[in-house]
């Protein structure tokens, strides 16, 4: 009996790491899914993926679905072929539904059944992102990394929605894993063609930045590892080569995985849309007419901001791996994870915030590995570890205490309300400081439980949030309130947007989603009025409302801080 105990203990310890990681997804995909449905759509990118799927539930083309009637070439479509498997047929007609009521109720459903799948991807980079922890240092290490991951404001602001970082995340975490499994546990047929099939999904969401940000750093890794061989390492290397040769046929197999997965898609557009490839080239370069600004160089600096309420860790775990570097320390593979593809990406006009969700399982990793060196007693005495442990719950008593107190008493809805009231905010106050001091005494003694409350503290303080930010100006759709117009007055009308020089404020998709239909976008006034059909055109600051000859006023809106206002013809 004591021997079939110990037995079921030991096999409930390997696998530690696994149930804890799926604990913390499931936390973040509970109480973030809670969420979902409060805020609007009011997001470029979410609204390009939310759109397209409108487009494709009325009858558009699957295999290259279009935006706003012009086939979408700029991304592959996966990502659109997942959120519109999500939306229900029924929720999609009553968007058309002329009782207010029903309409609101269905645009609602419609924001969670688009974001539900983007956050179950997001669970699943967790567990992905826990498991190749586990193989770089332990269940320890893969647990405290979920959690930390799960409750950085990367991951809270970018993974609840409908966008194609988020699915991308996950392939290039579950890409991650299997290289891992390869080169470090020598599982090389499992991992190199687990690798070519998640690197065949994650090509066909995002294309070949999935390259970047996998095979980029596993290569620099490689390559770190045998400039760090000693002398005495040097004899070994027949027989490193020996069994580098093994791993020809596996590698091979990998890549033609991920090119049967993703290249039928790309040669099937470039054989049908001979321009394709010159879109995809400025796509990437940012080069024709009508391009976007480069972002600052300095932009990938606010991955440091991002890893919020856990950077003190984050400061530490990253200095701590920087000196591993060169060494076998399996951490050292985790820098290159995460520096390599910033790197990489660095050297491109385009700099999001979002493209760094990525690389969040790897910041991550930095935190643990830190919290790790705590617990061992390697850094537990040195008076540097115990200022950045205090500073690092400082942070959390400052998010379970700041954001409660900012949404009572500085943050306001459109009609003049704030957030929240008095003892709304002080019982999130009272929730969030009582996580707070169980976290820390479970930290002295647990330390993963410690890690797995503040999370949890983390958790009820971000849905606080999310419930008072969906209804401030900034969280509400810029377009909705024309939409809405639009739909009180003439419902069936035809609708253009004019988009005067020097086009500094082009019309946003949520005009298109709200009304339920395309918008087309009109750079030249139109010489005659065509009769039935209204124009929606920006307030200049010069001229409210514009004096285009040939309309009336028909309704005056005020989203955010434009006017926009809706023109019919002049009756004759």
């Amino acid at each position: 009996m004591n021997a079939v105990t110990g037995t079921l203990l030991r096999a409930t310890g390997r696998h530690r790491g696994r149930w804890l990681g799926a604990l913390a997804a499931a936390m973040v995909f509970v109480s973030v899914g809670v969420t979902l449905a409060w805020p609007q759509f009011s997001g470029d990118s979410e609204d390009l993926v939310a759109q397209t799927v409108l487009e494709m539930r009325h009858g558009g083309p699957w295999w290259v679905p279009t935006l706003e009637g012009e086939a979408r070439l700029r991304k592959p479509p996966l990502t659109a072929w997942i959120t519109a498997l999500a939306a229900r047929p029924q929720t999609i007609a009553h968007l058309k539904a002329t009782q207010d009521s029903r309409r609101e109720e269905a645009y609602r459903f419609l924001c969670l059944e688009m974001r539900w799948p983007a956050l179950l991807a997001g669970g699943v980079m967790l567990m992905l992102a826990a498991a190749t922890a586990r193989l770089l240092g332990g269940w320890r290490l893969a647990a405290t990394t979920a959690f930390i991951c799960g409750t950085s404001l990367l991951f809270l602001r970018f993974a609840r929605e409908a966008t194609s970082d988020v699915y991308l995340a996950m392939w290039v975490a579950a890409a991650n894993f299997f290289l891992v499994l390869a080169m470090l546990r020598r599982r090389i047929w499992l991992g190199c063609c687990g690798a070519g099939i998640a690197l065949g999904l994650a090509l066909m969401t995002k294309g070949p930045v999935a390259l970047v940000e996998t095979v980029f750093p596993v290569l620099l890794y490689a390559w770190d590892q045998r400039l760090g061989r000693g002398r005495e390492e040097r004899r070994e290397e027949r027989g490193e080569r020996r069994r580098e040769r093994r791993w020809g046929l596996p590698v091979l197999a990998g890549m033609l995985l991920a090119v049967a997965i993703a290249a039928p898609w790309f040669i099937s557009v470039g054989l049908n849309h001979p321009h394709s490839i010159e879109l995809w080239n400025r796509e990437v370069l940012n080069e024709g007419v009508n391009v976007r600004p480069s972002d600052p160089w300095y932009s990938y600096l606010a991955l440091f901001a991002d890893m919020l309420p856990w950077l003190p860790l984050f400061a530490a775990g990253l200095w701590l791996s920087l000196r591993k570097l060169g060494t076998r320390k399996p951490i050292a593979l985790a820098v290159f994870l995460l520096l390599g593809p910033i790197l990489a990406m660095s050297f491109f006009p385009a700099r999001k915030e979002r493209y760094l969700l990525p690389m969040s399982g790897p910041a991550a990793m930095m935190a643990a590995y830190a919290l790790q060196a705590v617990w061992r007693g390697r850094l537990s005495k040195k008076p540097a570890t115990q200022i950045v442990m205090r500073i690092q719950w400082g942070v959390l008593a400052v998010f379970a205490i700041g954001i409660p107190v900012y949404g009572a008493r500085f943050g306001h809805w459109p009609e003049g309300r704030n957030w929240y009231s008095w003892p709304l905010a002080l019982g999130a106050i009272a929730g969030g400081m009582a996580l707070w001091f169980a976290a820390v005494a479970l930290h002295k003694r647990r330390p993963v439980l410690g890690v797995a409350t503040g999370a949890a503290m983390m958790l009820l303080i971000n849905a606080v949030f999310v419930w008072g930010w969906s209804g401030d100006v900034a969280g509400l759709s810029e377009m909705k309130v024309v939409a809405d117009a639009i739909r009180q007055v003439r419902p069936e009308a035809a609708v253009v947007y004019y988009d005067p020089p020097p086009w500094q404020k082009p019309v946003t998709l949520d005009l298109d989603i709200y009304l339920d239909r395309p918008v087309p976008v009109i750079r030249q006034f139109p010489a005659q009025p065509v009769q039935g059909r209204l124009l929606v055109v920006l307030g200049q600051a010069a001229h409210v409302p514009p004096p285009l000859s040939g309309y009336d006023v028909l309704r005056r809106c005020v989203s955010r801080n434009h006017e926009w206002y809706v023109l019919e013809p002049k009756r004759p």
